[in-house]
């Protein structure tokens, strides 16, 4: 079964938030800029419509 929604939150937990599927776009980064923050070889990017995205906790 696939799910209708994901969540997610930042890194130290403080904002949670909550995406319904599916996403407008899914891909990887491979550049220094955004590999350096995350300490990784890419990083994966996601866009959904704004009134697919909602914070269920902290501030948004």
């Amino acid at each position: 079964m696939t799910p209708s929604s994901v969540t997610g939150s930042c890194f130290c937990g403080a904002v949670k938030f909550e995406i319904e599927l599916p996403t407008l776009f899914c891909g990887h980064c491979h550049c220094s800029m955004c590999r350096r923050p995350h300490g990784a070889s890419f990083v994966t990017w996601t866009a959904v419509p704004p009134e697919r995205f909602s914070v269920t906790s902290g501030e948004g």
